[in-house]
């Protein structure tokens, strides 16, 4: 399928779009989305994961985002993961894990290179990305084997993590404040059930995969170039725990870009993309996509 974006006056790419079964477990099918810039590249590349408080969503929720990224350079492949009852902690960080390397491995099919491919998400997915970043050799994580990649592995190039859950552990203590406080705003009708458990399973686990924790425990982590989109009045994914997660990353010595949006849409890049607001985060990421460094040569390259 090909079409056209032009969201904006400048000069855009021609996009093509492409749909497959990245991995298959068993009866299990897990499906993904192309999106390719017109041209000879190569270009930058990211996995993309969905939102969905780990249990629910699909490959095709950040369409928006991902052909607003596409029309500016940048290959995104957006990748279906297990959800409950199917897959609970840790399978959807392997599902991730192994689309980075397949991506990896196919990056001369879709025009970009093993050492351009890095990995984004938004909310849960958000998390994911950030936490496959940080632990691309966990064997727990890296437990999908690749056909015709066994040489590959999942360290990217950089992060782009849009209002990400960054610490799954606080995001469950917060919810239920504030089904205690009977709160009926946004956040407070998301629950503190919210399909969350269902995933996890129990706040052991919460702790276990959060970057947060990661950080401060000093577990062993990669630190690629990282740019980090957040609502500045976000209810829903509080600043504050982009702060905690931003310090510690940088005390370790990683480099952290901020993109602060105002306004009343935490999601504005997916749920108005024409507006000002999101073509100024879409150029943003392009940008950065452009310019973070690399992580060095990879077998796949």
């Amino acid at each position: 399928m090909t079409e056209r974006c032009t969201p904006r006056e400048n000069p855009m790419y021609t996009v093509t779009t492409e749909e497959f079964d990245h991995l298959t477990l068993g009866d299990l099918s897990l499906r993904a989305r192309i999106y390719r810039p017109a041209g000879d590249g190569p270009f930058p590349a990211y996995v993309d994961l969905h939102g969905g408080a780990w249990f629910k969503g699909g490959y095709a929720n950040n369409d928006p985002i991902n052909r607003a990224l596409a029309a500016r350079g940048v290959v995104v492949m957006a990748a279906d993961y297990r959800l409950p009852p199917e897959g609970t902690y840790p399978a959807s960080v392997a599902d991730a894990n192994h689309a980075v390397r397949w991506l990896k491995l196919n990056a001369a099919r879709f025009g970009t290179r093993a050492d351009m491919v890095g990995i984004m998400g938004t909310s849960a997915g958000g998390h994911l990305a950030v936490l496959t970043a940080l632990k691309p050799f966990d064997p727990r994580y890296a437990a999908l084997p690749l056909e015709g990649g066994a040489g590959i592995d999942a360290r990217v190039a950089s992060v782009v993590a849009l209002w990400p859950v960054i610490c799954p552990a606080t995001r469950y203590q917060e919810n239920l404040e504030r089904e205690a406080r009977g709160d009926t705003s946004l956040a407070g009708r998301a629950g503190a059930g919210h399909g969350q458990m269902t995933y996890w399973l129990n706040e052991a686990t919460m702790q276990d995969g959060s970057p947060v924790y990661a950080l401060e425990r000093g577990d062993p982590i990669d630190l690629p170039d990282m740019l980090y989109v957040q609502g500045a009045g976000d209810a829903l994914h509080l600043p504050r725990n982009m702060d905690r997660f931003i310090a510690g990353y940088r005390k370790a010595g990683g480099q952290v870009e901020t993109e602060l949006m105002e306004g009343d849409h935490f999601d504005a890049p997916r749920s108005m993309p024409g507006s000002a607001l999101a073509q100024r985060v879409f150029d943003h990421i392009a940008e950065f996509a452009s310019g973070a460094r690399r992580t060095g040569e990879d077998p796949a390259a």
